[in-house]
């Protein structure tokens, strides 16, 4: 009857299920919702909904203004509702106006000072290890490469105890950080200064509050190499983008096994910049359709993308090179993602 309907919010079906007629009888989960609709429990579309019972989908967001601690954002709906609808979104948006065809949202961010302790902060790296933001960074007063985890998955706590020296002690290093998780555990790749080459750590545990007292030399232990380094696990290895500035070569080095304690000098191929030097400077590297894909500046200022579209890194062929941005003075601080699907 539809009393059922009307006098309850929430109506299902209950099934018990026997493969005898005597039993015994198991109860099959979950219950299906019924609702005062006949004919279909699901359906591709509906032909019509009554007013009042509008139901759709927002476009991406538009970041349209940046005020002091303040993002907002607007989006329009893929079609009008017959009403300005509800809007729910994740914790820490606000929605501040709707209408029928859309609505504009905003959030607050704080920024605070993680580490006082003098010049530090340069070359730095975020990402999240073990479900909390963390950053690797250059230690200026003290020539060393810091790594610092918040204690909380927002990153509005930091540890009082500071931050943790991965390498420098005596020497100078940190230059140019990348961080990633490599197999469960913060890993960094850098330049290390003093000895001119491309160094790879990762911690010894996943949290990354201990790490080995030495680094691997990756690249340059015959020349200076390792700037504007790139991380990332690429085909389940960990792998870097950087540059060769006294080549002016950009290179692409891959480790032998997941955890990254074996670099052999074979697995170091170039990219670009042989017969063309000076190209790899801000290079950025991400994993796509399990190969890598980099994003990078040339010599004359151009925005460049390079992909491995065959199967070896080291065969100059097997790579696809486009250029982005034939402008000029483009190309800085690249940073290379998938969104939606595709690198951008």
């Amino acid at each position: 009857p539809a009393t059922t309907f009307t006098n309850n919010e929430d109506v299902r079906l209950r099934i018990w299920f026997s493969t005898a007629p005597a039993g015994p009888f198991e109860l099959l989960t979950p219950d299906q919702r019924l609702a005062a609709v006949g004919y279909a429990f699901h359906a591709q579309s509906a032909l019509k909904v009554a007013p009042g019972y509008d139901t759709g989908a927002a476009g991406d967001l538009a970041l349209t203004s940046i005020s002091q601690g303040t993002l907002t954002f607007d989006s329009s709906f893929t079609e009008s509702f017959s009403a300005a609808p509800s809007v729910a979104l994740d914790s820490g948006w606000t929605v501040d106006t709707v209408s029928a065809t859309g609505f504009t949202a905003s959030a607050n961010f704080i920024s605070q000072p993680i580490d006082t302790s003098g010049a530090v902060g340069s070359h730095t790296s975020i990402t999240m290890i073990d479900g909390r933001p963390a950053i690797s960074y250059r230690d200026i007063g003290g020539s060393a490469l810091r790594f610092l985890r918040a204690g909380d998955a927002d990153g509005t706590q930091w540890p009082a105890s500071g931050s943790i020296r991965v390498d420098g002690a005596l020497t100078d290093s940190g230059q140019y950080s990348s961080l990633a998780e490599v197999a469960g555990r913060p890993a960094i790749s850098y330049y290390h200064g003093s000895t001119g080459d491309l160094r790879f750590v990762r911690a010894d545990d996943s949290a990354g509050t201990s790490w080995p007292a030495a680094s691997i030399t990756v690249d340059g232990a015959s020349e200076n190499v390792g700037w504007y380094t790139s991380l990332a696990v690429v085909g389940g290895v960990p792998a870097i983008a950087y540059y060769a500035p006294k080549s002016g070569e950009l290179r692409y080095a891959w480790a032998a096994d997941p955890d990254g304690t074996v670099w052999p000098s074979a697995n170091v191929a170039v990219v670009d910049g042989a017969g063309a030097p000076d190209r790899g400077r801000h290079c950025s590297l991400i994993e796509l359709a399990g190969k890598p894909a980099l994003a990078y500046q040339d010599a004359t200022g151009q925005l460049l993308f390079a992909s491995l579209s065959g199967s070896d890194p080291s065969v100059s062929g097997d790579w696809t090179r486009v250029t982005v941005d034939a402008s000029s003075s483009v190309g800085e601080y690249a940073s290379l993602a998938l969104v939606d699907g595709f690198p951008a």
